[in-house]
């Protein structure tokens, strides 16, 4: 079954809000009576105002606008990184290696830090010292999904 013009930009319209597919069927039902749409015809119109907004644009211009619509979650980012201070760098002389200034430094950073950020860098600190304790191992995934252990 074929959507009429404002049919059709009403699933343009939600879908550009992000609405699921079957609240888009159901708000076409309310609004058009006489509509007998299934599920798979609002998917098709769908897809098909999608691939017409992809080919306007250039590739880097789609990575871009898929880039703003899904941010960064801020719980994927560890705390230290969104708190951390840009201090002065220093120039250290090579000829005499002698770093007590930048741990006195780190130590008056730490010391001001919250006590989950300071848990934060402990951590990344025992990865840097010990990285075979930190190593990420995915988990192992059963290809089983009836129940049994097989």
């Amino acid at each position: 079954m074929r959507l009429s013009e404002k049919e059709n930009r009403l699933v343009q319209d939600l879908t550009k809000l992000y609405a699921k597919p079957r609240n888009i069927l159901s708000t076409l039902k309310k609004q058009f009576k006489n509509n007998v749409s299934s599920l798979k015809t609002v998917y098709n119109a769908r897809q098909k105002f999608q691939m017409v907004e992809k080919e306007s644009r250039t590739p880097m211009q789609n990575v871009m606008c898929i880039l703003q619509r899904l941010p960064i979650p801020l719980n994927c980012i560890d705390l230290f990184w969104t708190k951390l201070d840009l201090l002065p760098s220093i120039n250290v002389d090579y000829g005499d290696v002698g770093y007590d200034k930048v741990v006195e430094m780190f130590e008056e950073t730490f010391n001001k830090q919250s006590i989950p950020v300071k848990f934060s860098l402990i951590r990344k600190l025992k990865g840097v010292f010990y990285p075979s304790q930190e190593m990420l191992v995915q988990p192992k995934i059963s290809g089983s999904t009836l129940g049994n252990n097989c």
